[in-house]
Formats: structure tokens, sequence, C-alpha cells
């Protein structure tokens, strides 16, 4: 480890004997469809075109460009927040780099409440020109539904419908529906909606205009 992140690396580490009780991180969780609607997507046979997903919204601090922070430059990006005291607020995965160009990732940021000041540990401090924003965190729902391209003959396609309990299938409720595009464009199951742009027997692509219900 270079000299100058090993001191990186102290500092951070002794934020800790601030001694102030950590809060629960502000968030809010919902489930989405992914790709999101209004996405145009395009995928080969056999590629999942729709999956139900768990979503996390956490805040986070925004720097619309690189900041300087001591001899370390603070690389722009949306940091998520990771910790809440009545201190500081402390933000995760920041990028920096030295002066020479080395970089290092996974580092904390701290702001803190008094004066507005974001810090590496008690320091050094510097003031930001940053927004506060939320981030978003996406990943498989326990029970999961999916529909996947299957290909296309003539006029008409089909998708596989698959479900899935903790990652684990449930082949009682797989279903194969075949389209007729020649009737319509678009494509319905179970509450979500996509519109046909393209199909052939290689891959398909779509706009996806409603999620699963």
């Amino acid at each position: 480890m270079k000299p100058v992140f090993k001191l990186l690396f102290v500092m951070m580490c002794g934020i800790g004997v601030a001694g102030c009780k950590s809060r629960p991180v502000p968030h809010s969780a919902y489930q989405t469809t992914l790709p999101q609607v209004g996405t145009v997507v395009t995928i080969g046979i056999g590629e999942k075109m729709l999956i139900k997903s768990d979503a996390v919204e956490t805040r986070a601090l925004v720097l619309a460009q690189d900041q300087p922070l001591g001899e370390f430059i603070v690389r722009k990006g949306t940091y998520p927040q990771i910790a809440d005291k009545a201190e500081y607020q402390t933000f995760g995965g920041v990028v920096m780099a030295t002066a020479g160009g080395t970089v290092a990732k996974q580092n904390k940021l701290h702001l803190f409440s008094k004066d507005g000041t974001i810090c590496i540990g008690r320091a050094p401090c510097a003031k930001f020109d940053y927004v506060m924003g939320v981030t978003t965190n996406y990943q498989a729902a326990s029970f999961q539904n999916t529909l996947i391209y299957s290909g296309r003959i003539g006029d008409k396609i089909t998708l596989g419908y698959r479900e899935f309990q903790r990652n684990v299938a449930r082949p009682a409720f797989n279903n194969d529906v075949t389209y007729d595009l020649s009737e319509s464009m678009i494509l319905g199951y179970k509450g979500a909606r996509l519109e046909v742009l393209h199909a052939s027997n290689t891959e398909i692509s779509y706009k996806v205009l409603a999620g699963f219900d």
C-alpha cells in the first residue's frame, strides 16, 4: 500500500473514535420492473426481456465535478450514504486520486453538520460544491417474474414466462406464450406491456410500456 493511502486508511479508521451513536440511514424500498418503463432494449434469444426487481433508494452526495481535498482529488460521481450520526453523515464508495494520478476506490467522506465541511476522518477538510440526491440499488426480488425471448417464426413470436421463489424455479407456473405480430405489436402478460420494434430469430428490439402487476 502506498504511504499516502496507508495514511488515508488510518484516518478513515480513526473516525470511529468519535463516539457518536449511529442512526438508521434513511432509505426507501419498493419493487419495480427492469428494464424500466420507457426503456428501449435489444436482446438475443434466450435472454430475459423483463424481470421484477427490489429497489432501495438511498440519499447520496452528488459531485458534478472533481473536488480538491488536501493532497487528494475526489472524483465526480454519486456516492451513497452509508452511516448517519448527529455529528456527521458518511458516504461510501468514493473514488479519490493523488496528484500523481494514483486512484483509490471505496473510500469514505464525512459531511459534518456543524459547518458543512467534508472531511476524510477529521482532516483534511474542505468546502465542496455538491448537491444531495439519491442513488438506487437494484437486486432480484425474492419472488421473481421473468419474460424470456424464445424466437420468431413468420409473424409469430414466442415468449417464455418463468417464476422463481428465492432463486428456485417454480415449474408449475412456467408458461410459453405465442403472439401474432400481424394483429398487434403490443405484447402483454400479467400486467406487463411490451411494444415490439423489431424481431427476428436472433434478437428482438422492444420498448417497455408497463411492468408486471
